[in-house]
């Protein structure tokens, strides 16, 4: 008796994009001891006006605990006071993002150099400041272009995405 296998049925809904980056971005983040992924996904929206200045690096638990962990943080140099008077700040935003205490103390080191916050911004690739001058940038994503470029994307949701982010790469 031989049994023919059904095909397996895949949903057909559409998905947000950040739950699929999230997913693909996670083992990667895992791999390096960085278990809350969503500190770095999310970080320009936590840290605010300090994300230009500051990037997660390193998060450190309390052995056999995933809550009130150490966060490091590599920041420019010279920006060290105004990183630990914020610190407090961040690990609210960074609770009430997660709904509990997951993060209690904020380590800073002061070793962030100006290209790699320009180069290491982006998940993936090089980043466009390497290949385009900042005139060319200005150009390539000028709010009107990019209204002409995402005319033919049907969701406003997914269109209103891609024109955020064409804004935030030309900044």
């Amino acid at each position: 008796m031989t049994r023919v296998k059904t095909p397996l049925k895949r949903g057909r809904s559409l998905r947000k994009l950040s739950s699929l980056s999230d997913k693909l971005i996670s083992p990667a983040l895992r791999k390096r001891g960085f278990s809350l992924s969503k500190i770095i996904l999310h970080w320009p929206q936590i840290a605010g006006p300090a994300a230009d200045w500051s990037l997660p690096v390193d998060l450190t638990f309390p052995r056999g605990t995933t809550a009130k962990a150490t966060l490091t943080l590599s920041i420019r140099s010279g920006r060290g006071p105004e990183a630990i008077s914020q610190s407090a700040l961040l690990c609210e935003a960074i609770n009430a993002r997660y709904g509990y205490q997951a993060v209690a103390r904020i380590k800073v080191r002061q070793d962030l150099a100006e290209t790699r916050l320009t180069k290491g911004r982006g998940v993936g690739g090089p980043a466009l400041s390497d290949e385009l001058s900042h005139a060319d940038q200005e150009a390539v994503f000028a709010p009107d272009r990019l209204d002409n470029m995402t005319t033919k994307i049907q969701s406003p949701a997914v269109r209103a995405s891609l024109i955020k982010l064409g804004k935030a790469l030309r900044k």
